[in-house]
């Protein structure tokens, strides 16, 4: 499964991500890449910018209901053996 699939999946659940969550979570230094490809698929995902101190970063939502969205919804996540 790509990266891009376990992103989805992973918003599909409702959840938001950030950066260093798609880092950890699944080894992908490149989110804004994912997300910007998602959004070329399609699907309405909104982006909000999180401060912390002085540093600044985007964490990005799936707009529930959107259009183009499944109604599927996972429930597990991982990295192992998926990158090529």
């Amino acid at each position: 499964m790509s990266q891009k699939d376990l992103v989805l999946r992973y918003l599909k659940d409702g959840n938001s991500i950030t950066p260093i969550e798609a880092l950890n979570r699944f080894n992908s230094f490149r989110l804004s890449a994912i997300i910007f490809d998602l959004k070329k698929d399609g699907h309405n995902i909104k982006a909000d910018t999180v401060r912390k101190g002085k540093k600044a970063f985007a964490s990005y939502k799936l707009i529930i209901g959107s259009p183009y969205q499944d109604t599927l919804s996972f429930t597990r996540y991982g990295v192992g053996g998926i990158l090529r």
